[in-house]
């Protein structure tokens, strides 16, 4: 019965297919971008774009460090407590051609 039931609910929207197959269209005309920003101390690093879903960086980063009165010692470096920010951006573009837009 609900196999029955399920079948008329699915006649009774036939557009379904269709608004499936304009979803598909969309995501052809939007393209997506990402890249990550590091900021450490007064230094800031980004990757290199990456594009699609997801994204995967094979990429190596260096952020310069100097120590409170350039002092690598022990009892100094233990004092620090400088923050490392890793920010992910996505840049999507879209074609809005259809819309009268420009890409």
């Amino acid at each position: 019965l609900l196999m029955g039931r399920r079948n008329s609910l699915l006649e009774d929207y036939p557009m379904m297919d269709e608004q499936l197959m304009d979803v598909e269209k969309l995501r052809e005309k939007r393209r997506a971008s990402s890249f990550i920003e590091v900021r450490f101390q007064d230094h800031l690093v980004a990757t290199v774009c990456v594009e699609g879903g997801s994204p995967l960086w094979k990429q190596s980063m260096s952020v310069p460090f100097r120590p409170p009165q350039d002092d690598f010692t022990p009892s100094n470096l233990d004092q620090i407590r400088d923050e490392i920010i890793f920010t992910l951006f996505d840049q999507v573009y879209e074609d809005d051609a259809h819309r009268g837009g420009f890409l």
